[in-house]
């Protein structure tokens, strides 16, 4: 006669029907939030199918059932449609660190930024905070395996990460919805906790200024993201408070705190020699005052309200240069048909679209004065770049940028070009404010961040309300 394990399946059903619970009951609310949102201030356009929430109820229920019964094994390569967590190539540690209750394991995920191949703004954060968890054994950066043409020479470990019990799933960036939040579904079905920065609320509060596909995808990211998230830190205090007010309008949500912190500011590559078009530049300009402006180019960032004040200064007989160092973004093509065909280009206009950090090095220690006249910033990294080489900043009168720079810096009028030419006037008649004030490594950033990722007590006036 056969004997049926009849205990171990009575075990494993409720097990299985419990999970498909939680599931069901998470998908449940994220519908709610989904309709939540769109009655406030999303619009139903900017929100993609749900379909491309989450994988079907059938694979779903076929991955649980797999892992119920032992065989998890044969789905771990597989998920995130046909992609897997892997380790990033920041390989300065090998063994892997496996998560205690006394010791929980954060794992960094690093997949937009290997994926770009970008080094600055968010990308540039991103890579910072891995090289310094691997390191110190803070956190294990990991990303997606992949097969495109560009990203599969990228020196991976094949080593996939299993989210275990107690691990910290830390999403520095943004990538796709369908990613993260199978992600996020597995860290919550390990019990694990979720922690986000948010880098801003631009593509929220200043729609206009953005690529529209952005403002779509930022919004679907956010409202269902965010809602899952245990807690989320801010690149600044008042970014930090922003985000606190627009998570007043969900009704579900796990959060429980919301943190702060300011990135650093050491450049990395400084080692390295400048491209020869910028230190003949700099050469050549070495008897008048450069003004630099360093940001990509789109509508946000202004650069046509800087222009704008050079176009003052040049007409009333000033003889000042302006640089700017960066790619062009969206929404930008009038301005580069202005810029390139600009009677001051080659002469006192300057426009380097792909400069290395050796190349901005030498270009904030040659300036008189950092240009930032950005509309809105959840940072503003080139603000704090500028002043570890001592160069001083003339900055738009916004709140991420006064705390920042406190009274280190001068401020001009938002969006206004007139305020500007006056600001870098007085400036040269009666001398530049110099930037005093202390500034953080990427090491001491690295301790703080991955500090508030695990909660800890010594950080604790980081928090948004203590």
């Amino acid at each position: 006669m056969i004997k049926f394990p009849t205990r171990r399946i009575a075990i494993k059903n409720y097990r299985c029907a419990l999970v498909n619970t939680k599931i069901e009951e998470y998908l449940r609310r994220v519908k709610d939030l989904e309709l939540q949102c769109s009655s406030q201030n999303f619009s139903s356009q900017s929100l993609a199918p749900e379909s491309t929430l989450t994988t079907s109820p059938l694979q779903q229920l076929g991955w649980t059932l797999l892992s119920l019964a032992g065989l998890k094994h044969l789905h771990d390569s597989s998920i995130l449609n046909g992609r897997a967590l892997v380790r990033s190539p920041f390989n300065t540690v090998n063994a892997l660190p496996v998560s205690s209750p006394n010791s929980k394991r954060i794992l960094l995920n690093c997949s937009e930024t290997l994926r770009s191949g970008l080094k600055t703004g968010m990308q540039r954060v991103t890579r910072n905070l891995a090289k310094y968890g691997e390191m110190t054994g803070a956190a294990v950066p990991c990303t997606y395996r992949t097969v495109s043409a560009r990203e599969k020479y990228m020196p991976f470990q094949k080593t996939i990460l299993k989210l275990d019990r107690n691990d910290i799933l830390f999403l520095p960036e943004h990538t796709e919805v369908e990613h993260d939040i199978e992600l996020v579904k597995r860290a919550l079905n390990a019990s694990g906790e979720i922690v986000v920065l948010v880098h801003d609320l631009i593509p929220l509060s200043y729609r206009e200024t953005c690529d529209p596909s952005h403002v779509d995808h930022a919004c679907y990211w956010f409202k269902t993201i965010l809602p899952l998230a245990d807690r989320i830190i801010s690149p600044t205090k008042a970014t930090a408070l922003e985000v606190e007010d627009f998570m007043r309008r969900f009704p579900f949500k796990r959060l429980k705190k919301i943190g702060w912190f300011h990135h650093g500011a050491d450049l990395d590559e400084i080692n390295q020699s400048p491209a020869k078009e910028v230190s003949n530049t700099v050469r050549a300009l070495r008897d008048i005052p450069i003004f630099l402006s360093v940001g990509t180019l789109e509508p946000r960032k202004c650069h046509h309200i800087a222009l704008d004040a050079f176009d003052l200064l040049w007409r009333a007989g000033l003889d000042v240069c302006y640089i700017i160092c960066g790619k062009k973004g969206w929404n930008a093509e009038a301005l580069e048909k202005r810029i390139l065909t600009h009677a001051e280009l080659g002469s006192r206009l300057f426009w380097f679209k792909d400069a290395s950090d050796a190349d901005l090095a030498l270009l904030y220690k040659s300036s008189s004065s950092l240009i930032f006249s950005s509309i809105a910033e959840g940072f503003g990294l080139p603000f704090i770049e500028a002043m570890r080489y001592g160069t001083p900043v003339i900055a738009s009168d916004i709140p991420v940028f006064r705390e920042i720079g406190q009274d280190f810096a001068t401020y001009f009028t938002v969006a206004d070009a007139d305020s500007l030419a006056k600001a870098i006037r007085d400036a040269l008649n009666t001398g530049f404010k110099a930037p005093n004030c202390k500034l953080a490594t990427w090491d001491e950033v690295g301790e703080l961040v991955f500090g508030l990722v695990r909660d800890d007590p010594r950080f604790g006036d980081n928090w948004v309300g203590s």
